[in-house]
C-alpha cells in the first residue's frame, strides 16, 4: 500500500495519506511543510471522497506546476491506476520528479517502478523528467538547479559527475542553501582536466542569465 501526501494548513503539519485498497488518513507529522491552497486541500479531499477522477486532474494540475508533493500523489494514483488508468511509466516520471524535488517517500515507489518498467522504456521516461528540469532551467527557475545535477546522478544510468558538479558549483555561486558542500562532496569523483572543464560549464551558466533567490532555498 502506497502513500499519499496530505497538506494540512495547520501551523508546521503536514498529513500523510495512504492509499490502496482501503483509504487511510494518518495523523499530522511535525515538521512537515504548510498548507498549499485550496487546490490541494480539494485533491486530498476528492481521495478521502474516493473520487479519484477529481483527485488525477487536482494533483496532475499542482504537479505540473513543479509542486513536489503533487507529483509524488499524482504518482500513487498512477501505479494503484485511481482516477486513471494505470500507468507505471507515467508513475515513474512523476515519483522521479518528485525524488528530486525532496519528498522523502518517492524512493520506495521508485524503486518499485524500476523493476515494473522495462530498461527501453525507463530511458524514454529519463528523456521525459529532462525536459521537464532543462524547460524550468532556461526560465530561470533556480529551485531546479540542484534538481538537474541529481538528475545527473541519480536517474540517468551513468553518473555525469562533470555536469552534476557544475550546476551545483552554479548553486554555490548564486547562493542556494547547501549547495557548496554538495559541490565539495563530488569534486573527488572528477579527474583534475574534467574538474576545470566542469568549472567553466558553471561559469558560462552564472553568466548567461539572471538567477533570482527565493528566501526559502
Amino acid at each position: 500500500m502506497e502513500k499519499i501526501q496530505q497538506k494540512n494548513m495547520r501551523s508546521s503539519h503536514l498529513g500523510s495519506l495512504l492509499i490502496g485498497v482501503v483509504l487511510l488518513i494518518c495523523p499530522p507529522v511535525p515538521g512537515w511543510a504548510v498548507g498549499h491552497g485550496t487546490q490541494f486541500d480539494d485533491a486530498v479531499q476528492a481521495v478521502r471522497d474516493k473520487n479519484y477522477g477529481a483527485a488525477y486532474e487536482g494533483f496532475l494540475s499542482l504537479a505540473e506546476e513543479a509542486d513536489h508533493d503533487a507529483q509524488y500523489n499524482l504518482a500513487v494514483l498512477l501505479r494503484k491506476g485511481l482516477g486513471h488508468p494505470a500507468n507505471y511509466a507515467q508513475s515513474l516520471k512523476w515519483v522521479w520528479l518528485a525524488k528530486m524535488g525532496g519528498s522523502d517517500k518517492a524512493s520506495k515507489l521508485c524503486e518499485e517502478l524500476l523493476e515494473l518498467v522495462p530498461a527501453e522504456t525507463q530511458e524514454t521516461v529519463r528523456m521525459q523528467v529532462k525536459k521537464v528540469l532543462d524547460s524550468r532551467f532556461e526560465n530561470g527557475d533556480s529551485k531546479v538547479i540542484l534538481q538537474l545535477a541529481d538528475y545527473h546522478l541519480s536517474v540517468v544510468v551513468e553518473p555525469d559527475y562533470k555536469s552534476a558538479y557544475a550546476l551545483r558549483a552554479l548553486a554555490a555561486a548564486i547562493g542556494i542553501k547547501q549547495a557548496v558542500d554538495l559541490r565539495n562532496e563530488i569534486e573527488g569523483e572528477l579527474e583534475p582536466a574534467d574538474l576545470i572543464e566542469a568549472q567553466k560549464m558553471a561559469a558560462g551558466l552564472f553568466t548567461e542569465k539572471v538567477w533570482l533567490i527565493e528566501d526559502n532555498q
